[in-house]
């Protein structure tokens, strides 16, 4: 009797095992599914920590790094991807999708120089599933620095013969890139030689009305004080509110330059937004 016992639970022992792998998954991927990314992250290494072979493992890992993606921990992802880069590699396939993953944390984190050496250190077959995502990102990168040569030579190298939606989406992008040193643009120069000449005029330029008119105001107060107390031979006060003055004044100037820059940097992002919306790559718009 002890014996029949004993060699029932030896046969059905593995069939209970998989029984609870499989509920574990599937609870994770539960998890996963309501968007709970970090309590699926855990239940996803507990799974993995039990399995041995490199195959069944790949899976895991796949879906560990799509819990951060999701759950928008781009650092986390960052740092999950470093630490167990080594496990991806016997795999070519998981390999680049992790790759791609890094580089679109690296974008979303607006560290576009970082997204572009990942993915560039990283390059895939043109036969791989995700070069052509890999392309679309890289010369997206580079546009988002300002590099639209270097833009337009990545979107060029996507594989044509893949699809018609990634050639046409391609030539579309290269289009509109090409025709970026058309768009309105501030000179900074000439902003900061403005606000030397009349506190706020560079902002005004730069279309900053409520910061012309404050940084106007304020300067104007301070040179009309100084100029008062002069004239009431108040010396050290003129002296004293000079000093203040002056660094009013080259704020002015400094902040004019700078505003001039993010007016230029706002008019190519919100036209590289623009040229995304129209290709339906809404995951690369930036608010």
């Amino acid at each position: 009797m002890i014996n029949n016992l004993l060699l029932t639970i030896l046969l059905i022992s593995p069939y209970l095992v998989h029984a609870q792998n499989f509920s574990d998954e599937t609870f994770a991927d539960y998890l996963f599914q309501e968007g709970e990314y970090y309590r699926a992250v855990t239940e996803y290494y507990r799974i993995l920590h039990s399995i041995s072979d490199p195959a069944e493992r790949s899976p895991l890992w796949r879906k560990i790094g799509l819990c951060y993606i999701h759950g928008e921990d781009f650092e986390g992802y960052i740092s999950f991807h470093n630490k167990n880069r080594h496990y991806f590699a016997g795999d070519s396939l998981l390999y680049a999708e992790m790759n791609l993953n890094l580089g679109k944390s690296y974008y979303h984190l607006d560290r576009y120089k970082q997204a572009i050496n990942s993915l560039d250190s990283s390059r895939s077959s043109p036969n791989n599933h995700f070069f052509n995502d890999s392309q679309f990102l890289l010369g997206i990168s580079y546009s988002r620095i300002y590099d639209w040569q270097s833009s337009i030579m990545e979107l060029q190298l996507i594989n044509q013969s893949s699809s018609t939606s990634n050639k046409i989406i391609a030539e579309n992008m290269i289009r509109s890139f090409q025709n970026v040193p058309n768009l309105t643009h501030r000179n900074p120069t000439l902003a900061g030689g403005m606000s030397a000449i009349l506190p706020g005029a560079g902002y005004a330029y730069c279309q900053r009305w409520g910061t012309a008119m404050a940084s106007f105001i304020i300067n104007g107060l301070l040179i009309w004080t100084i100029t008062d107390a002069l004239k009431n031979e108040q010396y050290g006060f003129a002296s004293l509110t000079g000093f203040v003055g002056i660094g009013w004044y080259i704020g002015n100037i400094k902040g004019s330059v700078k505003t001039a820059k993010k007016y230029n940097s706002s008019v190519r992002d919100d036209y590289i937004n623009s040229v995304l919306l129209r290709e339906d790559m809404l995951e690369y718009v930036k608010k």
